[in-house]
């Protein structure tokens, strides 16, 4: 990327590598230093034409979201949950960007998912 001049590198976080949740201080940790990396990276790589991007989705229908007072019930509830498809669309917007613009951070949530 660096010989071209030119690259997207898209990496998906959480909305926990953007705000603390309870009972989950590891997984948080982990998320943070994830955004971290993608801010520090993006800095890095701008002076080379690198685009560098973070997308940060609440809950998204999988059964990773399973578990921590979610149950596979839950995953039916079109308000709750993100789709695949969502995070998928944010990950497209970055890439069709102009070369001149730069999407660094996604932050998303679903309608009904009170954060």
């Amino acid at each position: 990327m660096i010989g071209r001049g030119t690259g997207l590198l898209v990496q998906i976080a959480s909305q926990a590598g953007v705000q603390g949740f309870s009972r989950e201080a590891v997984y948080c940790a982990a998320k943070h230093a994830q955004v971290g990396f993608s801010r520090a990276l993006r800095r890095e790589l701008q002076p080379h034409g690198i685009k560098v991007g973070v997308i940060c989705p609440a809950a998204v229908r999988t059964n990773f979201a399973v578990g921590r007072g979610r149950d596979e019930e839950m995953l039916t509830r079109t308000d709750y949950f993100l789709r695949a498809e969502d995070v998928a669309g944010a990950v497209l917007f970055m890439a069709t960007q102009d070369p001149g613009s730069r999407v660094t951070e996604v932050g998303m949530m679903s309608l009904g998912e009170a954060l």
